[in-house]
């Protein structure tokens, strides 16, 4: 590892190996403790690096796409945590974050179930495309967790990976049944299933979705994973 060390620290190595004022007026002794206590400077630097979880360049610009700055997309099924990641996420990294549909709810002064009843998913896709490009472009640093079918609309998951870090969140068929049995009522597309046609629903949309969560930088499952060991993934993929 390439260690950068600050300019002090070469002024002092140089003074202390070629400066003949120095030399002689320093007994040997001392001009040694000098050159370890530099040493341990750099040593420190080191292991600082070392230590950070996002590595020596990336702690002090982040892994992201030109212009160091950090955009990172969570993809993947409704129920497959999105919005839990994405908050923790942008706490520990101290980024914005952003719902996607809760950011399409408030451009359009409606509900989610509002917008797909009142005027249909067609329109719900343009807009969700739309808000997506708007945020992305405004922003340079960002958590954003998106919408189930938001990668797989109008070349979104192209935009996404070109713009930022993509993560799938690849969490089992039988785990998303279980989470969203409790969350029936509130999704648009499942509140009028049975529970075997709610298996039905996942099975087959997962299979016709995993496509496009397949495209992302990075998969993760969600089931088995802590914040550190996450972070660790999202930034040494």
């Amino acid at each position: 590892m390439i260690v950068v060390l600050p300019t002090f620290v070469f002024h002092g190595i140089f003074v202390a190996s070629h400066t003949s004022t120095f030399c002689n007026s320093i007994d040997l002794e001392k001009r040694i403790r000098i050159l370890v206590r530099v040493f341990n400077i750099a040593l420190r630097i080191k292991q600082f690096f070392k230590s950070s979880p996002l590595g020596a360049k990336e702690n002090l610009y982040y892994k992201t796409k030109p212009g160091g700055f950090m955009k990172i997309f969570l993809i993947g099924f409704m129920g497959s945590g999105k919005t839990h990641w994405g908050r923790l996420l942008s706490q520990k990294l101290s980024l914005p974050f952003f719902d996607l549909d809760e950011q399409l709810v408030n451009a359009e002064g409606k509900s989610i179930n509002e917008i797909f009843e009142q005027n249909g998913e067609e329109y719900f896709r343009q807009k969700e495309k739309e808000v997506l490009h708007i945020i992305t472009e405004s922003h340079t640093t960002f958590v954003m967790s998106c919408g189930g079918g938001a990668p797989c609309y109008y070349n979104n998951i192209e935009y996404m990976n070109r713009a930022g870090t993509t993560v799938w969140l690849n969490t089992s068929c039988d785990t998303l049944f279980k989470r969203l049995l409790k969350e029936k009522e509130k999704r648009p597309l499942l509140k009028t299933l049975s529970d075997d046609q709610l298996m039905s629903f996942i099975k087959k949309k997962f299979a016709d979705r995993r496509i496009y969560y397949e495209q992302a930088h990075i998969n993760i499952d969600d089931e088995n994973i802590t914040l550190d060991k996450f972070i660790e993934k999202v930034f040494h993929a």
